[in-house]
């Protein structure tokens, strides 16, 4: 038994690092919710993924009906948006780039052998893979004690849980 045809079937064929596209190592996405807390991530590193689409049929004709679906949308790349991120709500367009059509006819011999005509289409995505998403909380207590340096009292101390009041600076005090 052959099976049921025309099939489409797909295969990651490659993985490859893409210096092109590296920004710095230290930057950072950073996401503040409105419930206090605060995530973070390292920045993406990018990647180009290969695949290859494969359209396998009986005859030319189902082939070509399937192909030329697909190849308009190509020019030759098509871009979609996706959710990359969902805790952060990153979202970035993704080129999908049409890179060759190969077709392979295994058809030798007379009419009573089995015919499969088989259409491989590579692409390459650009994608970007992230890392985790490390989470902390907004700082809310913070405990501040300035000191006057001409006398060594203490100016203020408060409470950042408490209300908070405006200290009037003096003057002439820090310039030594």
């Amino acid at each position: 038994v052959y099976g049921v045809f025309p099939r489409l079937s797909f295969e990651i064929t490659g993985l490859n690092y893409d210096p092109s596209r590296k920004v710095s190592r230290l930057n950072k996405m950073v996401c503040v919710g409105t419930d206090s807390t605060r995530e973070q991530m390292m920045a993406p590193v990018p990647y180009n993924i290969d695949i290859s689409l494969y359209v396998i049929s009986k005859t030319q004709e189902d082939c070509l009906q399937i192909v030329e679906q697909i190849l308009p949308y190509f020019t030759p790349d098509f871009t979609v948006s996706i959710t990359v991120v969902p805790e952060m709500n990153v979202q970035q367009d993704i080129p999908i780039i049409l890179n060759s059509i190969n077709i392979q006819d295994d058809y030798d011999g007379d009419f009573q052998q089995r015919r499969f005509v088989t259409y491989t289409l590579n692409f390459t995505l650009k994608v970007n893979m992230f890392g985790p998403v490390s989470g902390s909380g907004i700082v809310n207590k913070v405990i501040v004690t300035t000191i006057n340096p001409d006398t060594g009292t203490v100016f203020t101390s408060y409470n950042a849980e408490q209300t908070v009041t405006t200290i009037p600076v003096v003057e002439g005090w820090l310039d030594n």
